[in-house]
């Protein structure tokens, strides 16, 4: 999925996200994970102007979204490495 992720352009992702979503459990297929070919016009809806997307687009054009991705990949995993380092503390007043 990375790769069709990379050949999609970051408004198109983002519109994607903010405007295509239906409700209800995430599900992106494998085959065409946005359900749409990149460069396909998505409207945007009343309450997001060009102005804004472009502001999140130039955003994320500089920092790219795995790291963001890669993230909420690992949760889980990441959530039992780090549950290893957790101490316990006296947090009394006494």
């Amino acid at each position: 999925m990375v790769p069709y992720v990379r050949s999609c352009r970051t408004e198109g992702v983002l519109k994607f996200f903010l405007t295509k979503l239906p409700p209800g459990p995430l599900y992106l297929p494998k085959e065409n994970p946005f359900g749409y070919e990149p460069g396909t016009p998505i409207p945007l809806p009343s309450w997001l102007s060009e102005e804004e997307l472009n502001y999140y687009v130039s955003k994320f054009d500089k920092t790219g979204f795995l790291g963001g991705l890669n993230y909420y990949r690992i949760f889980d995993r990441s959530w039992e490495f780090n549950s290893t380092m957790v101490r316990e503390s006296d947090h009394s007043t006494q």
